[in-house]
């Protein structure tokens, strides 16, 4: 995937503990629409309802990161895309944006509906984002990203990042619902001096592993390889 497959990896760092303070109002970003209702207390244990689609997602990554998923479980999570048969009853509540979702929590279950994988994904992080001190917030949440683009920049002097070091980069933009990573550190030699010639295989197949998993742009700077013409300065306008 391009932008959505930030997730993957994301999903994993959510193993473990939950955030100790982060319900509703406080999950990065703040959601555009919150209806709170109360709070129950956290299950135990889940069960996913989706399509057979849908199970290997990164949204059920993330869940399964995040909670013990048990078939038996009281706690039913629905998850879905608009047009997955799970979730047909819950897409009239939608945003009718890209990476859009909808999430409704009550006492025996949640919903996710996402207007794309992506906005999939995004849900299960504030569901996951709305348990704390052994506290479920209960409610519906309305949500969608402002701007299409949201990420960071490597394109700092000095030395670049290890490759671990950008993975761990992009496990924080999945937990934030950021998809866009531009590679461009100015000490990369294959970046500047070098960047006619092809990155060796080793390193362009770090950065493929890095691109999997979000919006990748390469930048480019390749100024100390190119001759700038000096033109003579204007002459001021000589007067009548």
């Amino acid at each position: 995937m391009n932008k959505l497959t930030i997730g993957i990896i994301s999903a994993l760092a959510l193993a473990g503990s939950l955030p100790a303070n982060a319900q509703f109002n406080i999950v990065n970003p703040l959601p555009q629409k919150i209806q709170a209702t109360g709070f129950a207390t956290v299950p135990q244990s889940v069960r996913i309802k989706t399509t057979s689609q849908r199970q290997q997602s990164i949204a059920v990554a993330a869940l399964k990161s995040a909670l013990k998923v048990e078939q038996g479980a009281k706690f039913t999570v629905t998850l879905g895309v608009k047009g997955d048969k799970s979730v047909k009853a819950y897409t009239k509540h939608l945003p009718d944006k890209a990476e859009a979702y909808w999430l409704s929590v009550g006492d025996k279950g949640a919903v996710v509906v996402g207007n794309d994988e992506e906005g999939l994904f995004y849900g299960v992080q504030t569901l996951i984002g709305s348990m704390a001190q052994g506290k479920l917030e209960k409610g519906t949440v309305s949500d969608w990203p402002d701007v299409d683009f949201r990420g960071t920049v490597e394109g700092f002097y000095g030395t670049p990042w290890s490759h671990q070091a950008r993975l761990s980069q992009i496990e924080f933009y999945g937990r934030n619902k950021m998809n866009t990573y531009i590679y461009g550190p100015k000490d990369d030699p294959y970046h500047r001096d070098q960047w006619r010639k092809p990155y060796p295989a080793d390193k362009a197949q770090r950065i493929g592993v890095e691109a999997e998993r979000c919006e990748l742009l390469l930048g480019d700077t390749p100024g100390r390889r190119h001759k700038v013409e000096q033109r003579r300065p204007r002459q001021p306008h000589q007067q009548a």
